[in-house]
């Protein structure tokens, strides 16, 4: 080996030196990628649309706009002034920053404290969980705390997902106090930093069952515990109030369209959500990390098969192990289940979806990992000087490539296709080429003696490689960076500035004199409107007025009755109150959009106070629905060409 010669000898000697730069390079090369983006471009940057652009920007742009985030006692001026409990704004710290600096530059600090958050956060419960026996233990712990820190998720959930490793670490420190501990207040802080209806709620349920645990095996309750648990209750209302306000009146809500039903369970809908978790966060763990936890569990689970080394460390790395599968297991089944229609638990209101509790998975596979890496305790020595590194590496490609093809087709949840498969062919391609650097990696960073680290660090690196350029709904990086590798430019490439084109809702503002009428989109999402100020009765809002649902259906009652898809999705659920039609909301960037029908009822638009309706598109049968056209507007900025129709009097416009 040329660890014999000279260079290699002087190589060795400075081993840890490099792995240790080599790994620093990797974390802040990884936050970079993740931030930097985002900061260069501004509005230039592809922010995602679904539950991002499409709802929540419009709101937190208006509440912003307008001053309201310490008014939302009162109407918002969306939904026919729907009262402001059920934008379900919170006082975390997430929202915080979207409403009080804006949409843009609430997402920006969002990503830079979820990123550096996440980071040290992870990094300093696997420290307090693992014993790191060499510098690679450290790196190797670094490594899967950037991945943790990166993995894409919806955006309101970046923050939360970066402080739940702190949540798990102030829980394990109180376990271990007797006495009160001051330490306890500190869960006062977590809801201002979690999110109550995705991590929130499952953390204090799993608070509840590790007190009445300790109770169990310990006889007595942990005071500390108690406390804590207490303090994280009367944060949760104070910092969630609007959940607790609408939880009151749940029943008079669309959430009580929810209902058990006879779709029945779709097995095959299990297998989906156990290899790729739910779209709003998913784990990307199907195309590396879970084969590498199935062999490595699989080891665990053999090598300690006698406990021939420390009992107390086994049993916690095999609890992990099990633990982890077992909820892995359980919230697939769950999601399942509700996917199927059935109500699952008590519920805190109608219809509240605890099949979220699958997206924690995310969080468990890094403590999975961490229980596979550190589970010898001799691991730095645990690989004889006899077995060959060559070997090693050779089984070790072999075994990745062969499950890593077996679970490709997992690789990239939510069926998303972007540039017609072109980006996935490159992907799949560019991921065997890291494959050979991981090789390289490895031979710089391991000796015989610690190949099976050296492994598992190529591993990581994969998965962060992946985590960086896998298409998901959520991964904005890698959609904002594709286009310009691939010089693409197409509808699923567009950028913040067009999809809200301000110039142009400008220039019809001006030229109405705007007054806070109350409007309505057709042909694209009415979250552009809110964002540029107008006033609207339609919107996208996942939870509302029954009563304002009813009301609304009489205006698209007409589309309805013709597009039963329409009819049973909104009957259904409701959370988008759209003016349905031929013309789809979808994003597109073809201006060049043939006249099409409307199918409302104008005399209930107008009884709710409707005026304006812009549409992307002319209306055919205007002069029947008794809408005035008023004037078109385009500009080569925008994505949009907006007919403007008036459901009063025309008006002189210039």
């Amino acid at each position: 080996m040329f660890k014999d010669n000279k260079l290699g000898q002087k190589f060795f000697s400075k081993r840890d030196t490099y792995i240790y730069y080599f790994t620093i390079a990797i974390v802040i090369a990884a936050a970079a990628y993740a931030i930097v983006p985002m900061v260069i471009l501004w509005e230039n940057y592809i922010f995602p649309i679904h539950d991002g652009l499409d709802s929540y920007a419009g709101l937190v742009q208006m509440i912003h706009d307008k001053g309201l985030y310490l008014h939302l006692n009162k109407s918002l001026p969306i939904l026919n002034n729907i009262p402001g409990k059920y934008s379900f704004i919170s006082y975390n710290l997430y929202d915080f920053l979207n409403c009080i600096f804006g949409y843009l530059t609430g997402q920006i600090l969002t990503r830079i404290i979820g990123v550096l958050l996440g980071f040290f956060s992870m990094r300093l419960l696997l420290k307090r969980l693992f014993t790191a026996h060499c510098l690679i233990d450290y790196c190797i712990i670094s490594l899967i705390s950037i991945v943790y820190a990166i993995t894409p998720c919806a955006s309101n959930r970046t923050i939360g997902f970066a402080s739940l490793p702190l949540i798990v670490t102030l829980f394990l420190y109180l376990e271990k106090e007797e006495k009160f501990s001051a330490y306890s207040l500190a869960s006062l802080l977590y809801p201002f930093f979690s999110i109550f209806d995705t991590m929130l709620v499952f953390v204090i349920g799993f608070w509840i069952v590790g007190i009445i645990i300790g109770k169990l095996s310990r006889k007595k309750y942990n005071i500390n515990l108690v406390w804590a648990f207490a303090f994280m209750c009367v944060s949760t209302i104070l910092v969630n109030i609007n959940f607790v306000l609408v939880a009151l009146n749940a029943n008079e809500t669309n959430r009580s369209l929810r209902m058990p039903s006879d779709i029945g369970m779709k097995w095959l809908q299990f297998r989906t959500y156990l290899l790729k978790g739910l779209y709003h966060a998913p784990a990307l763990h199907g195309y590396i990390l879970l084969p590498f936890i199935i062999l490595g569990t699989l080891y665990v689970f053999f090598r300690h098969r006698k406990y021939v080394d420390d009992t107390q460390k086994v049993f916690f790395r095999i609890k992990i192990l099990g633990g982890g599968w077992i909820f892995w297991l359980f919230s697939a089944l769950i999601l399942t289940y509700q996917e199927a229609g059935y109500s699952v638990g008590i519920l805190i209101i109608d219809g509240f979806q605890w099949g979220r509790i699958i997206e924690i998975m995310r969080f468990i596979w890094c403590l999975m990992v961490g229980a596979i890496v550190f589970s010898p305790p001799d691991d730095c020595h645990y690989i004889k000087n006899n077995f060959s590194l060559v070997s090693g590496l050779i089984i070790f490609f072999l075994v990745m490539l062969t499950l890593s093809i077996f679970f490709h087709d997992v690789g990239y949840p939510a069926g998303i296709t972007l540039f017609d498969g072109l980006w996935e062919k490159n992907a799949l391609v560019f991921f065997r080429i890291l494959g050979c650097m991981g090789f390289v990696i490895i031979a710089f960073s391991v000796n015989l003696k610690k190949l099976f680290k050296g492994i598992i660090y190529g591993i990581i690196v994969l998965q962060l490689f992946f985590v960086a350029f896998a298409i998901t709904n959520y991964n904005d990086v890698a959609y904002t960076i594709a286009p310009r590798i691939l010089d693409y430019d197409g509808d699923s490439t567009i950028c913040m500035r067009e999809f809200f084109s301000k110039n142009l809702f400008t220039d019809i503002k001006r030229d109405i004199n705007y007054q806070d009428e109350k409007v309505a989109a057709f042909g694209y999402h009415p979250s552009v409107l809110i964002y540029n100020g107008f006033t609207t009765l339609d919107g996208y809002n996942s939870v509302h007025p029954m009563e304002y649902q009813i009301q609304f259906r009489k205006i698209i009652e007409p589309a309805l009755e013709r597009y039963p898809n329409f009819a049973e999705y909104y009957d259904g659920w409701g959370g988008r109150m759209y003016l349905f039609g031929d013309l789809p909301y979808t994003p597109t960037r073809d201006k060049n959009v043939a006249p099409v029908p409307l199918y409302i009822n104008t005399a209930a638009f107008k009884d709710l106070g409707g005026k304006y309706i812009l549409s992307r598109a002319p209306i055919l049968n205007a002069e029947e629905l008794k809408l005035d056209f008023v004037k078109d507007y385009d500009r080569e900025d925008s994505i949009y060409h907006i007919y403007l129709y008036s459901a009063d009097i025309r008006e002189n416009i210039p």
